[in-house]
């Protein structure tokens, strides 16, 4: 909201059942317009065949293979647990680790009008749209 008004209104993906994007007040407490995850992305073996597409940074490395991590542009940090908004596959139902996906034009609008200290708040159910703002029936 910007004045009481819908600024922007866009689909997202948030966390699964088994990492939630956690509900709750944060602000902006770091911004990298091109951030790699350090915790999930892929694994590859030896021979650089990905091995698993949706690894963890602590799954074991087998012998003479890697984990990349995932590329998450204009990543904002919203906690020091790895909770932010960035650049990922939006489904319009949960599929991330617990950060909130958001599509790449929305992402880069977003990271451009915020800055360190920006308040942002999550939440389950969508805001009410202000009389202002509802469109009028056609009839």
């Amino acid at each position: 909201l910007v004045d009481g008004l819908v600024a922007m209104d866009f689909p997202l993906s948030s966390g699964v059942k088994a990492y939630p994007t956690k509900t709750g007040d944060y602000a902006v407490i770091s911004k990298k317009e091109d951030h790699t995850s350090n915790l999930y992305g892929k694994m590859y073996d030896a021979e650089g065949k990905c091995i698993n597409y949706n690894a963890e940074s602590t799954d074991p490395i087998p012998e003479g293979g890697r984990f990349d991590g995932s590329p998450m542009p204009y990543w904002q940090r919203l906690t020091n647990a790895g909770l932010g908004l960035h650049v990922g596959k939006v489904r319009r139902h949960p599929v991330s680790h617990g950060c909130v996906r958001l599509p790449r034009n929305v992402a880069e609008i977003l990271y451009r009008q915020t800055s360190i200290g920006t308040p942002v708040t999550i939440r389950k159910t969508p805001l009410p749209v202000p009389e202002a703002q509802k469109v009028p029936a056609v009839q």
